[in-house]
């Protein structure tokens, strides 16, 4: 079960990286062809962060990836689902091209470097909306409520309400297999994660690679200073639509948890996605998209 369980817990990717480097390099901007995605990093008083940027038009969206990943995991979503909209997706501090720290880690800090970045692009392109998916669903929150006047919208995809849950023995693992080498990480990841075949453990070990030990110490040492979504939460004044995965799989939000943010929060919708474990946007990315597009009135 517990291969089960961390499949959903993480973020398949859809784009493999050559497949993308590919398109990239020969797919050159113009009206009739898809735009690059545009990547820069963004020097802010925290640390700095990278983001990538595509469309360059429409209302601006800004997704937040979870644990483990980094912000590519959005390019395939976001390039068939989401055409009308400005999207970027950004780097949390530890994780992909963002810059990795040896410490801290709590969500205080991601959420201060998140803050940092949604400000220099609500500065150039107005008030956004935020999408954050498991870990980053709590920094999603903390930008609602730490920067208030930045965020028009929130949707937080399948937020873990308490705690990492199964994954401790999949971050423990892998943890200790990356002094050891990508070699290592990979037989860690087929463990745990044998569906994704030898191409996708491949890419998911080279995240984690990619991915701050520091991260990875913390969640496992002091989760509290990292999971702390109920206390956020009341602070939220935005309206919020809260995608959980299906409870009969390995949804990190019960129907009681959801009930308690209805009673919570002033402006919040909650859809349960039938058939989807914990990576919603992976597993069922017709239902994630069709589910925001109609929270925020995009035709």
């Amino acid at each position: 079960m517990i291969g089960h369980q961390v499949h959903s817990y993480f973020c398949l990717i859809a784009d493999s990286p050559g497949r993308r480097r590919k398109e990239e390099a020969t797919t050159p901007l113009g009206p009739q062809r898809s735009p690059q995605w545009l990547q820069r990093s963004v020097a802010n008083t925290h640390l700095p962060s990278h983001i990538r940027e595509w469309k360059l038009s429409g209302p601006p969206i800004i997704f937040l990836h979870g644990l483990g990943v980094d912000g590519t995991v959005w390019q395939a979503i976001t390039r068939r689902y989401f055409a009308g909209c400005h999207v970027f997706a950004l780097d949390l501090r530890g994780h992909g091209l963002s810059v990795h720290p040896p410490r801290p880690y709590r969500s205080q800090d991601f959420v201060d470097d998140a803050v940092a970045t949604v400000r220099w692009i609500v500065q150039r392109h107005g008030t956004c909306t935020v999408i954050g998916h498991s870990l980053s669903a709590i920094v999603a929150t903390g930008i609602a409520v730490q920067a208030a006047d930045t965020v028009a919208n929130v949707v937080l995809v399948d937020p873990p309400w308490a705690g990492p849950g199964p994954i401790i023995p999949y971050i423990s693992d892998i943890l200790e297999s990356l002094p050891r080498g990508e070699q290592a990480v990979v037989e860690v990841v087929r463990r745990y994660q044998p569906e994704l075949g030898e191409l996708l453990s491949g890419v998911q070990a080279r995240m984690w690679i990619n991915t701050a030990p520091g991260v990875l110490e913390t969640i496992l040492i002091a989760p509290e200073d990292v999971f702390v979504l109920p206390t956020l939460l009341p602070g939220v004044l935005q309206p919020v639509l809260v995608l959980a995965a299906d409870p009969s799989l390995d949804a990190r939000i019960s129907p009681d948890q959801a009930q308690h943010i209805i009673h919570t929060l002033p402006q919040v919708k909650v859809v349960t996605v039938v058939g989807s474990g914990h990576v919603i946007h992976a597993q069922k990315p017709k239902q994630f998209a069709d589910a925001i597009l109609d929270f925020l009135g995009i035709g």
